[in-house]
């Protein structure tokens, strides 16, 4: 329950930063401040986020069960198992029935689409997804190499936050234009530099004590599967976002900010 007290607290923040922020162009612009669709759009997002991220949970631990994983709380594995359950028979057509609602009341308003606070939750929901399918990977990733095993509950959680990641990418880059796409493509093109280049340097420092202090390390392959596992997942997810799309964003002033500082 703590993953999801934290990312929920995510999401009310980010949302309640847009909204304010989108309150006050208005008052700039019209003198108008949050008006009812503003605080309606706030808690519809919220929620719609709030589901799909605990759907997300209970698939990963149905998934990893699926695979072979086990719970590391056997007095509590019943408790889990049926908390999981609840997470995806319950959580999922809340969250489909919410979703289909958004997705009439788009249709009927195209100025829906256009809001800041769609963007806003695309942006978290796709981060969040990506985040949590990379740090997974690198766990699975890692596992195969140290000990030639395949993890069944990190599997559960790349499949899982996948799917979650996958279906809004789609849906960003459908709904989304270049400049109310670009924080996502650069948050994600940083997101899987920042691993990649995480995982390079807990790489080359592993191999660097297996040249220069042989024996000292009592497992060098252990240094070197971890950093090779983060490398992976941070380029997959680098690679995803910007040589095949932000690199192509209109080079305006945040697509400039984001590349100049992150070259130099």
């Amino acid at each position: 329950m703590g993953i999801i007290i934290t990312i929920v607290g995510l999401a009310l923040v980010v949302g309640l930063l847009v909204l304010l922020t989108t309150a006050g162009r208005r008052r700039g612009t019209d003198g108008a401040g949050i008006d009812a669709r503003s605080v309606r759009r706030f808690f519809q997002y919220v929620l719609l986020y709030a589901l799909f991220v605990v759907v997300a949970i209970g698939l990963a631990e149905l998934a990893g069960r699926a695979l072979g994983a086990q719970s590391a709380e056997w007095e509590n594995d019943a408790y889990v198992l049926a908390q999981a359950l609840a997470f995806v028979l319950v959580g999922a057509p809340l969250a489909a029935g919410l979703a289909w609602w958004t997705w009439r009341s788009h249709r009927n308003d195209t100025s829906e689409t256009g809001s800041a606070l769609f963007a806003a939750y695309l942006t978290l929901t796709c981060l969040t997804g990506v985040v949590m399918a990379a740090t997974s990977l690198q766990v699975l990733i890692f596992e195969i190499i140290d000990r030639s095993r395949l993890d069944g509950e990190a599997a559960g959680q790349v499949i899982a936050w996948g799917l979650l990641w996958f279906a809004h990418w789609v849906l960003a880059r459908r709904s989304l234009d270049a400049e109310r796409g670009t924080p996502h493509l650069l948050l994600g093109s940083l997101v899987g530099l920042a691993l990649a280049v995480a995982g390079l340097i807990m790489t080359l420092g592993s191999a660097l004590d297996m040249l220069l202090r042989p024996g000292a390390i009592v497992r060098p392959i252990t240094g070197l599967a971890e950093g090779a596992g983060l490398m992976a997942a941070g380029a997959l997810v680098w690679v995803r976002y910007w040589p095949t799309a932000a690199v192509h964003l209109p080079r305006r002033p945040l697509w400039l900010a984001f590349v100049l500082p992150v070259g130099v």
